[in-house]
């Protein structure tokens, strides 16, 4: 599937978590944390600014980030 967001939009995909600790206890799904890193998967051109010039993004495809809004499932 091929997805593009638009202008200085991102697209990221959240990291999976640890499902064991270091001394080996096994922590169920729903006891689990919601991912707060996340990989950025697609990225739009860029943000247009008022004189019509293109500013580039910061971020690349394979960045790692960590995320700070609520989830949006698609």
């Amino acid at each position: 599937m091929s997805f593009r967001p638009l202008h200085d939009r991102v697209l990221v995909k959240p990291l999976e978590s640890e499902h064991e600790t270091l001394s080996g206890i096994v922590i169920p799904d729903t006891a689990a944390e919601k991912p707060n890193q996340g990989k950025v998967i697609a990225t739009g051109k860029g943000e247009i600014l008022k004189d019509g010039k293109l500013r580039q993004l910061d971020v690349k495809v394979v960045t790692k980030c960590y995320l700070a809004s609520t989830p949006v499932k698609l």
